[in-house]
């Protein structure tokens, strides 16, 4: 059977969208989750090409396995939600990535983002933007517990 185009199902890769055909090495796969977590958060989609051509994973690839080890070179560790789903008989992994967790930096002590469908080291425009967002994110629910007394 022919790989199938899922093109009129999916979004197209975007700032908060990206597929790959194979899970990548822990090291690069944590380097992706930071861009996602220090920009907007998102969906990372595996076994599914950029073209939006469903390929699928090998059952052999033990992709728990990958994504917590990436996590474990992550600081502070994000927040994910992982699972594996059927497309049309075949198996992909959808890695959820919840946004204004941080800043989240690699063991390395580098901070990623995302620019639009590539991953670049943050600039401090990056950094200010995104500490402030978290800063307002704090006040915001400092003042939410406070009203529920």
């Amino acid at each position: 059977m022919a790989n199938e185009i899922l093109s009129e199902n999916l979004e197209l890769e975007g700032v908060k969208r990206e597929y790959k055909e194979v899970i990548p090495p822990p090291k690069s796969l944590a380097h992706l989750i930071a861009s996602f977590v220090n920009t907007e958060g998102g969906k990372v989609v595996f076994g599914v090409k950029d073209d939006l051509t469903l390929v699928g994973l090998s059952d052999n690839v033990p992709v728990r396995t990958i994504v917590e080890t990436a996590l474990s070179y992550l600081r502070p560790k994000p927040v994910v939600n992982g699972y594996f789903s059927n497309i049309n008989g075949k198996q992909v992994y959808i890695l959820e990535i919840k946004d204004n967790q941080g800043p989240v930096i690699t063991e390395d002590g580098r901070f990623y983002v995302r620019d639009n469908t590539t991953i670049r080291l943050a600039n401090q425009d990056d950094l200010h933007r995104n500490i402030s967002q978290v800063r307002e994110n704090h006040v915001w629910y400092t003042k939410w517990l406070c009203c529920k007394k």
